[in-house]
């Protein structure tokens, strides 16, 4: 058998992601589950003041999962979505991805990578943390509530009809 890896990814690791994520977008049922990246968008997400997070089985990347940290004016901020549970001295980022490879499904990664993006989000101060996913996308939706979030509203974004959460972090 071979040994399960948690690793930090970095802008070297952007063939692996993108290979992964070519799998996990083939396996789909339907193509608005989940939002292909440009491979620039990637790069970036791997590099600092992102966080990118993988799991390998062997040399083979299964999982990744990305804490986004929004710099003025990208377009990426989630959190002035939330109007009212938004205030604007709170730091706050997005969990903006997380993929896991059709044949590791099942196995709890995408919450362990999830929270293990919250911890990192803490250590930096980061206190409110946003995610989009599909209305399709059933197990995502499952994992990000089973990790506390809270559904906010649904919204068109990034083309799709998505469902915005946020979790405040202590």
């Amino acid at each position: 058998m071979q040994e399960l890896q948690v690793v930090s990814l970095i802008p070297k690791d952007l063939p692996s992601v993108l290979s992964l994520e070519a799998d996990v977008m083939t396996s789909l049922e339907r193509p608005d589950q989940l939002r292909r990246n440009t491979p620039f968008m990637w790069n970036q997400c791997l590099g600092s003041p992102h966080y990118a997070v993988g799991v390998k089985i062997g040399n083979a990347l299964a999982a990744v999962a990305v804490l986004y940290v929004p710099q003025e004016g990208d377009g990426e901020d989630l959190s002035h979505l939330l109007g009212g549970i938004y205030e604007n001295n709170v730091p706050s980022a997005n969990y903006k991805i997380c993929m896991v490879h059709p044949q590791y499904r099942g196995r709890g990664w995408q919450c362990m990578l999830g929270q293990m993006l919250e911890a990192e989000a803490m250590q930096r101060g980061i206190r409110l943390l946003c995610s989009t996913v599909s209305p399709h996308n059933e197990a995502s939706i499952r994992n990000l509530e089973k990790i506390g979030y809270c559904y906010h509203s649904t919204l068109s974004k990034y083309g799709f009809t998505r469902h915005l959460y946020f979790k405040m972090l202590s």
